[in-house]
């Protein structure tokens, strides 16, 4: 079942009970584990507890977070090591099942990578509004059957996909009501990983890079899928990034975190930053600067 559709789990739920468990090295029976959980003194105003902490169990068990091991629920081995930071184990454990980087078994959250890039084929220029249900707006813009929604068919389920896309670094929250495509945060700290050991490198195998490790992005394998069957009107011409990726490479120039070069004959990519102000770069370098 999709992260989406559990719409009580959030990421910081989730967390939580992998914690919880985490300092319980020999575990806990799911009764116990809910006692702990799930404090009756601090959920007076809460409207059924159980449901919050059942589907928030699913979710972690369907990121493969936690087992069941004869009658007690533990934290799976290598999930978290002893030196390792729980929140930052955590996080790179929901990262790898919820955008596995190659072709391989999901655990059922495909449509979470599927609903994310759809995502981010959306101009930031046009805040998402939370609440909302943006079932119609996948059938206008993509040639894919009216059953396939990426699981976003309801507002509730729209509410619940964004805590995990931002979560993830995809997205912003503008005055607490709208989202906006802005994938700066995972595009900061996915680029370590795609340039290697190098700090600079031309934006074409930047890029070829950058989609192995998110499959997302232009070009990989998710996006790919997508863009293909995106009707006219929601196509991206080839040389061209999508809106997003050219605000987030803009927005981390502005911060002083790149250095985006346009270099005379050299390949490059246009950054659509709107309709005035196209911008051609041809090479991407990371500075020491970290805002």
């Amino acid at each position: 079942m999709s992260v989406i559709s559990r719409m009580e789990a959030t990421p910081s739920r989730v967390r939580m009970l992998v914690s919880v468990l985490n300092e319980r090295g020999a575990g806990e029976t799911e009764e116990r584990l809910r006692a702990l959980c799930s404090p009756e003194t601090l959920l007076r105003n809460v409207q059924n507890p159980t449901e919050i902490f059942r589907q928030t169990l699913g979710a972690a068990k369907d990121l493969g977070l936690i087992e069941t091991v004869g009658d007690k629920l533990s934290v799976r081995p290598g999930v978290v090591s002893r030196r390792d930071d729980l929140a930052d184990a955590v996080f790179l454990a929901i990262e790898a099942v919820l955008l596995a980087p190659e072709a391989e078994q999901d655990r059922g959250q495909s449509d979470f990578a599927r609903a994310l890039a759809w995502f981010l084929m959306q101009s930031p220029k046009r805040p998402m509004l939370l609440s909302v249900n943006y079932k119609d707006s996948i059938g206008q813009q993509l040639t894919v059957p009216d059953e396939v929604r990426f699981d976003l068919t309801n507002r509730d389920r729209w509410n619940s996909f964004h805590y995990w896309c931002r979560y993830l670094g995809y997205g912003e929250v503008i005055a607490g009501r709208a989202m906006v495509a802005d994938p700066s945060r995972a595009l900061w700290r996915l680029l370590p990983r795609a340039l290697g050991d190098e700090r600079e490198a031309a934006i074409l195998p930047l890029l070829g890079s950058l989609a192995k490790v998110s499959p997302v992005f232009e070009n990989g394998r998710i996006r790919r899928e997508l863009e293909a069957d995106a009707k006219p009107g929601a196509q991206r011409e080839p040389q061209r990034l999508s809106q997003s990726t050219s605000f987030a490479l803009f927005r981390l120039e502005q911060d002083g975190r790149l250095a985006l070069d346009a270099r005379a004959d050299a390949p490059a990519m246009i950054l659509d930053l709107g309709r005035d102000a196209p911008r051609r770069v041809s090479h991407v370098a990371l500075r020491d600067a970290r805002a």
